[in-house]
């Protein structure tokens, strides 16, 4: 979706009509099937955009493949102008055969054991100093530079404190600061390892924190970045979430939203922490930065 919206934008400024039905046209020249992992919608931007784009391309005979953690009557549930999008689940329900493969098993819970412990609570003074020792040692002898920019889209985002592989960066500047799913596909895609700190305890009161929180843990682990974070409260306490506003079988005054489809979010999050934290991962995310290897001791 984000080269799509760069497409567009390409399109539009050459003054092109109708730039979606041209990049859709493009896109079936390139390829007669497409295969999308993970298939979600989240902003309002995509659905707009994607309520076209399958028209066009089912039209021009192009063949959708998709897994998803949401059948199709689903997707982009509760979103803003939901309505709009509607025809394109009728689209996609027409032109695609669904097939539900849901065991009620989460995988990434079970099997996974846990080998090191790269996530520190509470925010106290002993795991700020822990922190930045497991930084620097990550560092080794790179330069650490201060204030390092990156550039897209027209945007400029600031990292703190970065060598070239490895970033330290406080969870207000990446998810108090309005950023979307486009910032953090660039922010990390020379990033190896990210040093995470001050992650709080979520709830009503920062919602929209909440949920850019969660859009930072899916590019970090579609991108398979090592994740080393210090949060006020254990990884599983992370989200105040209660099914309706008001109540809480904790008892907690904080909630954090009533909508199934943030819940739904916060519980595949959870679920992506966790397996971020586990072996298979943690090897995976350690061949492509091995001065990380230390951190499996």
């Amino acid at each position: 979706m984000v080269g799509v919206h760069r497409r567009v934008q390409e399109i539009k400024e050459k003054k092109v009509e109708q730039p979606i039905r041209f990049v859709a046209k493009e896109i079936s020249e390139e390829a007669k099937v497409l295969c999308f992992d993970e298939f979600q919608v989240t902003d309002i931007a995509d659905a707009m955009i994607l309520r076209q784009l399958t028209t066009e391309l089912f039209e021009q005979g192009v063949v959708l493949i998709s897994t998803s953690n949401r059948g199709p009557d689903e997707l982009y549930k509760n979103g803003l102008q939901r309505a709009s999008f509607i025809p394109c689940i009728q689209m996609i329900k027409e032109h695609c055969q669904v097939v539900n493969l849901d065991s009620g098993i989460d995988y990434r819970k079970h099997a996974k054991p846990v080998v090191s412990s790269l996530y520190l609570s509470p925010n106290d003074q002993n795991n700020s100093l822990k922190l930045m020792e497991i930084f620097y040692a990550l560092c080794g002898d790179d330069k650490i530079s201060t204030g390092r920019g990156i550039k897209f889209l027209g945007r400029e985002f600031i990292i703190p404190k970065s060598t070239e592989n490895v970033a330290l960066i406080d969870f207000g500047t990446l998810c108090k600061e309005h950023h979307g799913a486009v910032d953090y596909l660039e922010i990390f895609k020379s990033i190896k390892v990210l040093v995470l700190h001050d992650v709080p305890q979520m709830g009503s009161l920062n919602r929209d924190e909440a949920r850019r929180f969660i859009t930072l843990v899916d590019t970090l682990y579609e991108k398979n970045v090592l994740l080393v974070m210090s949060s006020q409260v254990d990884v599983y306490q992370i989200f105040r979430v209660a099914k309706h506003e008001g109540e809480s079988s904790a008892g907690d005054v904080s909630v954090l939203y009533t909508g199934e489809e943030e819940l739904f979010a916060f519980e595949r999050t959870l679920s992506r922490l966790v397996e971020m934290n586990g072996a298979d991962y943690l090897k995976k995310a350690i061949s492509r930065y091995p001065p990380a290897r230390f951190l499996l001791n």
